[in-house]
């Protein structure tokens, strides 16, 4: 399920491609947070619906919370997916970005 998984990230990531923002553009809002070498390498794109996965297997082992859940955000590998709504909050693009993080760190 795990291959099935990047699969669909890939994909995701790979549709959105021309849709991305560079985090570059928040380098003086977070220096001292995030290097600017690291935010070059960090994208972002706004969406109206956030995308996720939604297979019969991981909602048979207990994942339909998640799937279901109501998010502003989320993170997949060096992209994360936001909400018009949240799109200027600097609050909603560290905390993705953090994620970013931890998605490079895995």
């Amino acid at each position: 399920m795990l291959a099935q998984i990047e699969q669909w990230i890939d994909k995701t990531n790979s549709e959105y491609v021309h849709q991305r923002i560079c985090c570059d553009t928040f380098v003086s809002e977070f220096d001292g947070f995030y290097p600017h070498d690291f935010l070059k390498t960090a994208f972002y794109v706004v969406v109206e619906h956030i995308p996720k996965p939604d297979f019969t297997g991981l909602r048979e082992i207990g994942l339909s919370d998640f799937i279901d859940m109501d998010v502003a955000g989320i993170t997949y590998k060096n992209t994360y997916y936001i909400l018009p709504h949240v799109a200027r909050n600097l609050r909603v693009h560290f905390h993705e970005l953090a994620h970013v993080v931890q998605w490079h760190e895995l």
